[in-house]
């Protein structure tokens, strides 16, 4: 990796100093390629071509550490991995890998179960997806999900009465999975189950 990406930061940090302006930073998110400093300060100190170069070279790094730990061989992928669906009714997806298993179509491949952080997604095979890095911050999110979904599983029943915090929609929690973060719920009025991001839920 080059010196740029740091020398933008410190540019802008020099610059900052010498005309006297305090920067904004807050706590870096995952995959901050501006290191938790406020965007638009940045912006305008070193311009938005630099601070777009320096995004393209953050990405193009963080995409080679990524293959790295995710990927097990061609068309294989670990749980956890940040993919793109390319193909199917799930095309345009940016989501997680969240489940696995052997496909029900050809020998010798697997299928994937992938969801984003609403819950929304299906089972793709491995050659309908496509390694990505993730969004600032979305990391975040996806870990905090998977330790909400864990946590349920180890202290709420099934039965339990439960609410979506975005429509006020009120069902019962039919099944916790076995890792992700999605949930099995049937809305009232519903006549079948629908599978959820857990982070939509809170128990009632």
């Amino acid at each position: 990796m080059s010196t740029f990406y740091k020398d933008v930061i410190t540019q802008a940090m020099t610059t900052a100093n010498a005309i006297g302006m305090t920067l904004n930073r807050s706590a870096p998110k995952s995959h901050d390629p501006f290191q938790g400093f406020d965007y638009r300060e940045l912006n305008e100190l070193v311009g938005e071509a630099e601070l777009e170069t320096l995004r393209k070279e953050y990405n193009e790094k963080t995409m080679k550490e990524i293959e790295e730990k995710f990927k097990e061989d061609t068309h294989c992928f670990k749980t956890g991995s940040p993919v793109i669906s390319k193909r199917g009714k799930t095309k345009g997806l940016n989501g997680w890998v969240v489940g696995e298993m052997p496909s029900q179509y050809k020998e010798n491949e697997m299928a994937y179960l992938i969801n984003d952080l609403q819950g929304k997604g299906g089972w793709v095979n491995g050659k309908s997806i496509l390694f990505r890095v993730p969004q600032i911050g979305e990391e975040d999110a996806f870990k905090g999900l998977v330790k909400k979904r864990e946590k349920w599983a180890n202290e709420i029943k099934r039965g339990t009465r439960v609410a979506c915090a975005e429509t006020n929609q009120v069902g019962i929690l039919l099944g916790l999975g076995k890792g992700g973060f999605s949930v099995a719920v049937q809305w009232e009025g519903m006549d079948k189950e629908e599978w959820v991001s857990v982070g939509r839920l809170e128990e009632i």
